[in-house]
């Protein structure tokens, strides 16, 4: 069994929080650009959170595959009640589907790869799944995240004034 299969509705409850909803999403969307007709893969879809945001912003196609079943489950549970047309897939990217894609999204995917060749492999699904100049967007988790859900839902955006200084400071020394 996967650990992850009985998140999903602890990720829907976090993506519903003032970072994501507030910060994130539109930062990201505004990022991607005009996503009309575009098929995009969500690598590592989770609950469906993004596929969901993607096909609601005009995103032509939109397939969600993670590696959790039960990810995936809930996911399909809400395209039977929503009816975004987004199909969700577990495990591994289909070989007939390789190459079909303008945009591969990973939201917090990457850090899940424990050892570069891990890494490596997740860099080389996602350039797998690529038309010729389509693109992969990925979101990082930062380092200094709290994984303390009430660090998120009693503050008000989740990052602490003194992660953020420290930051900007990082950023401000690129």
């Amino acid at each position: 069994m996967n650990p992850f299969d009985q998140a999903a509705l602890v990720y829907e409850e976090f993506s519903a929080g003032p970072f994501r909803q507030h910060l994130e999403f539109p930062s990201v969307l505004g990022l991607l650009g005009d996503i009309s007709q575009l098929r995009v893969l969500d690598m590592g879809c989770g609950s469906g959170v993004y596929s969901r945001t993607l096909a609601r912003a005009g995103a032509g196609h939109v397939l969600g595959i993670d590696a959790s079943r039960g990810m995936i489950e809930h996911a399909r549970d809400r395209e039977s009640k929503d009816r975004l047309g987004i199909n969700y897939l577990t495990g591994s990217l289909p070989p007939a589907l390789a190459g079909t894609f303008d945009l591969v999204l990973g939201v917090y995917v990457l850090p899940y790869a424990t050892t570069y060749d891990e890494l490596t492999a997740l860099c080389r699904s996602a350039a797998d799944a690529l038309r010729p100049a389509g693109r992969f967007v990925t979101l990082p988790v930062h380092p200094e995240v709290a994984y303390d859900a009430d660090h998120y839902f009693k503050r008000r955006y989740g990052l602490e004034p003194r992660t953020l200084r420290a930051y900007v400071a990082d950023v401000a020394d690129l």
